[in-house]
């Protein structure tokens, strides 16, 4: 009795609920009214006769005023000249237009109504997903009546039948709907200590055969979605947005990134650099049956799904819509990197097209960098794009397509991306409004994405593909302006908005760099960047300037996170650079050997002082459920001290440049007595505690790791001891 208590009120909570109740009784079409077959009126005249008695109601729709046809057609018979037997005629053939038109204003009452009737049960069940707290409407119902009644409705509305003005709201319901379920995917999974596929399981019901059922309501959701873009094409783009929105929370649903218990399918014994030369589209540990189920519904549907978003994703329709599709286009590559779509991609032009919008967008970029900008919509269009050729570019296949077909002559011909605000008031005099972000901040919305998409070319091609690192010299040398004027302006102090551009920057031009390319173009050896050789002598200058500048963080940004992590990432690009360039000519000259060891030293002091903060918060993190709630208040740093040092850092000189750091011209060029000094130095820093010290910077990597440090220590004091200086 308990047992059938139990399940009758599960299927109060969500089978039978008065929503799918409500729902159920909607009828979603209505047919139209035939036009009988007129045996006086000329069929056509009529109809534009019938057009000109059209008027607007006040809800939005049309009705045919029955007055006006009758007196337009009672006007056309007064001025007949006929007789009585055929005005007898012509009266009842009015009659029966006059009741033509009332049945077309009764079925346009009808969809009204029903259009009207739907949108408030849309109404009501939006606001009960979006405002129900969890202790009326639990996670468990909340899912079970999201799943059901996406199946109702998707299986209610046929899309090629609904009506236009249902359909729209009807589309922008399931968007809402999943947008809630996705939430409550994200709850659960936060909440839960599993990985992807456990939780899958359990997310989607107790009992294999509850999840198998969830799972083909899933299915079904998603063919439904697909179907409904595939017939979508004449309809507004207001009902294609909601569908490709439904489409991008469907696919973030299969494809949510994973929590802090299923850490990042990388090599922990992999460095920040060898990271960087991997590729980005890295196979799952583990099969999702999600996933699997996504790229067999989408394979189902073959290449005409593919060319209709694809064509959405370049067409002439709203912006909006092209960013949505884009994103769609984006998450579905993410899903499945070995898609069959790349080859619809390239053999039906659309990569080609897309790769072209961007320099027609040139103009309208330039446009958004104005003080009072019109619109920011081509900023935003652009941003999708680049994402998407970012996404192609994690694979071999892709990588190597899009040099093909000319990514990075596009972006060298970007002129957007040498108009550089003025880094000295770029950042203060213009801040971000409620709605417009400020010139410099919209000016790396540009750079940073064309700088990711060179560096996902050389992760997933490598530094030793030629012709990748040809071509990236040239989009970066065809743009020294503005890297000349953000590299002169770096400094281990600067605002976090110009590290992070410099971060971008050096990035790509270490690992770009190399003897045979980078370096080759300011040599007396023919190279295809031969007329660009001033321009990679300068870069080559201020990456130097910049190793001297930045062997030191500021000591008054020591406890800032993000400024830490990016001097860090820049300190390594410097390095990376400095080994690509080893084997050029005048490299390693005394004044840079010293800035390299100055930098060391300081490196292995900031490994093992990060080291023993790790150790501290890890002790205190094992005793925080021992914790007293004054322990744990003076742990969380308050913002006081934090107000305490930005007051004092406005009121600090503004001259912060370190002319001894800056100056490094004469240790370049530096005469022979400095080669005894350097020597000297090299035997005081490398002694048994420094060494001591460099070794235990690998304790906690692979044996093969240390053993290599081990042997490079060795082989450079044995240098030092035997030098003939």
């Amino acid at each position: 009795m308990k047992c059938a208590f139990t399940k009758c009120v599960c299927l109060q909570e969500w089978e039978w609920c008065l929503l799918r109740r409500t729902l159920e009784e909607l009828p979603v079409t209505v047919e139209a009214t035939p036009e009988p077959r007129w045996e006086l009126f000329q069929a056509q005249q009529l109809r534009q006769a019938i057009a000109s008695c059209d008027l607007p109601t006040g809800l939005g729709g049309k009705r045919i005023s029955v007055s006006r046809v009758h007196a337009l057609l009672t006007r056309e018979l007064a001025a007949l000249h006929a007789t009585a037997p055929q005005r007898n005629l012509v009266a009842n053939e009015i009659q029966k237009v006059l009741d033509y038109v009332t049945e077309v204003n009764r079925q346009r009452n009808l969809a009204a109504t029903l259009t009207h009737y739907y949108d408030s049960w849309r109404q009501l069940t939006e606001i009960l997903f979006c405002v129900a707290p969890h202790d009326i409407l639990s996670l468990e119902s909340r899912k079970n009546l999201l799943l059901n009644i996406l199946q109702d409705l998707l299986n209610k509305i046929p899309p090629a039948e609904v009506l236009p003005q249902l359909g729209n709201l009807a589309s922008g319901t399931v968007l809402l709907l999943l947008v809630n379920l996705r939430h409550c995917y994200i709850l659960q999974k936060r909440e839960s200590n599993q990985k992807s596929s456990e939780f899958e399981m359990s997310f989607f019901g107790p009992s294999n055969q509850i999840m198998q059922t969830n799972s083909l309501t899933l299915k079904f959701i998603l063919h439904k979605i697909l179907s409904w873009i595939l017939v979508s094409g004449g309809s507004t783009q207001k009902m294609r947005v909601n569908l490709y929105g439904a489409l991008l929370n469907y696919l973030n649903i299969v494809n949510l990134k994973s929590s802090a218990a299923e850490p990042e399918e990388e090599n922990v014994s992999n460095t920040y650099v060898s990271r960087l030369d991997s590729s980005k589209a890295r196979p799952s540990r583990e099969e999702s049956a999600l996933k699997s189920m996504v790229i067999d519904v989408i394979s189902e549907f073959g290449e005409n799904l593919c060319s209709i978003v694809c064509g959405d994703c370049i067409g002439a329709g709203h912006d909006v819509c092209r960013m949505v599709a884009l994103a769609c286009l984006d998450t579905l590559i993410e899903i499945n990197p070995r898609t069959d779509w790349m080859n619809t991609l390239t053999n039906q032009g659309y990569l080609r097209s897309l790769i072209d919008s961007l320099l027609q967008d040139d103009e309208g970029l330039k446009e958004t960098l104005e003080p009072n900008p019109k619109s920011l919509r081509v900023l935003y269009v652009y941003e999708s794009k680049m994402g998407l050729l970012i996404k192609l570019a994690g694979t071999r296949v892709g990588a190597e397509t899009l040099l093909s077909q000319g990514a990075l002559g596009c972006l060298a011909s970007l002129t957007a991306l040498s108009k550089h605000p003025d880094i000295h008031t770029g950042y203060a005099a213009h801040q971000d409004t409620e709605f417009v972000p400020s010139v410099a901040n919209r000016f790396r919305q540009i750079l940073v994405p064309a700088l990711a998409l060179c560096d996902a070319l050389l992760t997933t091609l490598g530094p030793q593909n030629h012709s990748c690192v040809l071509h990236v010299t040239h989009a970066l040398l065809s743009h020294v302006e503005c890297i000349d004027a953000v590299l002169r302006a770096a400094h281990p102090n600067s605002p976090v908005e110009l590290l992070i551009e410099v971060e971008a920057i050096t990035s790509v031009i270490g690992r770009a760099a190399n003897r045979e390319v980078f370096g080759g173009a300011s040599i007396a050896e023919p190279t295809a960047l031969q007329a660009s050789a001033a321009a990679a002598q300068r870069v080559r200058w201020l990456l130097l300037a910049l190793l001297a500048r930045f062997h030191r963080p500021a000591p008054d940004v020591q406890d800032q996170g993000q400024t830490n992590l990016l001097y860090y990432k820049i300190v390594c690009n410097l390095l990376t650079y400095a080994r690509n360039t080893l084997g050029e000519e005048q490299a390693g000259e005394p004044g840079e050997c010293g800035r390299l060891l100055a930098l060391l030293q300081h490196l292995v002091q900031a490994h093992g002082h990060h080291e023993k903060l790790l150790a501290t918060t890890r002790h205190q993190l094992h005793n925080l459920p021992t914790m007293s709630l004054d322990d744990m208040r003076k742990l969380v740093p308050g913002s006081d001290e934090s107000l305490a040092r930005m007051l004092l850092r406005k009121h600090l000189p503004t001259d912060d440049n370190d002319n001894s750091m800056l100056n490094t011209s004469s240790g370049w060029r530096g005469s022979g007595d400095e080669l005894p000094e350097l020597r000297k130095e090299l035997i005081a820093v490398f002694n048994d505690r420094f060494t001591e010290q460099l070794l235990d910077t690998a304790k906690n990597q692979p044996q093969i790791h240390r053993s290599f440090l081990e042997i490079l220590v060795k082989d450079i004091k044995t240098m030092i001891q035997f030098s003939p200086l």
